[in-house]
């Protein structure tokens, strides 16, 4: 199994979970210039964190066209959108910017892993590389950094 190439933005549904929120919405959403997910890398940055989902089992991952993606959210608050029905014993568990580049973004490489970024309830997420994410958010990070305003 092979992962989207990077600069082709893909659904990511949720295979055969059929209660799941969103991830079903109009990809019209994804290519909208006011899709959050191009916020998404500015407020990690800024907030230097991510949030994704956990239960007592692990990790939330989600599918998209047969490979496992994680999700990954700017703030808590989007993530405990998702946290009902079938999710319900899920909690956000945040993931600092410094590990994510350090330790995560290889570690979701290696086990071929994408990851779903801002997925929303209602809308459709984009997927990429981890790898990808980390060198956008580090350039971010730096963007920030020298020209904090």
């Amino acid at each position: 199994a092979h992962a989207a190439p990077a600069d082709a933005p893909q659904r990511c549904d949720v295979g055969g979970h059929k209660n799941l929120p969103g991830l079903d919405a109009a990809q019209e959403f994804v290519q909208a210039e006011q899709h959050p997910e191009r916020q998404h890398r500015t407020q990690v940055a800024q907030h230097q964190q991510l949030w994704t989902l956990k239960d007592e089992k692990g990790l939330l991952l989600l599918e998209s066209e047969g490979d496992a993606c994680l999700p990954l959210w700017p703030h808590s608050s989007y993530a405990q959108d998702w946290v009902k029905d079938e999710l319900a014993s899920y909690v956000p568990q945040s993931i600092t910017l410094e590990v994510f580049l350090e330790r995560w973004a290889e570690g979701l490489e290696q086990d071929q892993i994408a990851v779903a970024v801002f997925p929303l309830p209602d809308a459709a997420g984009i997927v990429e590389e981890a790898s990808e994410l980390a060198e956008t958010l580090a350039d971010k990070l730096e963007q920030l950094e020298a020209d904090p305003e």
